[in-house]
């Protein structure tokens, strides 16, 4: 008497009778493999989703989480609009007042010069301009 291959694949699965052609041929064979294994659990996945999918699609409940959902993506979107034209109005607040104080130290250290050059003979003990930046 040979040896009986046993079959992977089970009879029956869920409640379907699976050919025995199917079991002990080629196919069963793949079935057998990691790689059948995988697309057997990705298939069982797809259909799955493809049920969920339908299923949510009839239920008010369902509709009415997606739209609560969209709606608070659009206040979150309208919320960081909002908060990234404050920070530009800060920004350019700050840049405005900075081009203001250079532009002020600019003149201050022209009319130093002038007074310098006015006075030449009788300040020439003064100390000479300083470029440097205070302390900030």
């Amino acid at each position: 008497m040979g040896k009986k291959s046993k079959s992977v694949l089970p009879k029956r699965i869920a409640g379907v009778k699976v050919p025995k052609s199917i079991r002990k041929g080629r196919f069963g064979e793949f079935l057998a493999t990691p790689t059948g294994q995988k697309l057997v659990a990705e298939a069982i996945m797809a259909v799955g989703a493809v049920a969920g999918a339908r299923k949510a699609a009839k239920s008010d409940k369902a509709k009415d989480l997606a739209d609560s959902a969209k709606d608070k993506a659009l206040d979150l979107k309208v919320d960081a609009r909002d908060r990234a034209s404050d920070a530009s109005g800060v920004i350019a607040y700050a840049v405005g007042e900075a081009v203001r104080s250079f532009s002020d130290a600019i003149r201050r250290q022209d009319r130093q010069a002038n007074d310098i050059e006015d006075h030449g003979s009788e300040d020439s003990k003064k100390k000479p301009i300083s470029y440097e930046a205070g302390p900030l």
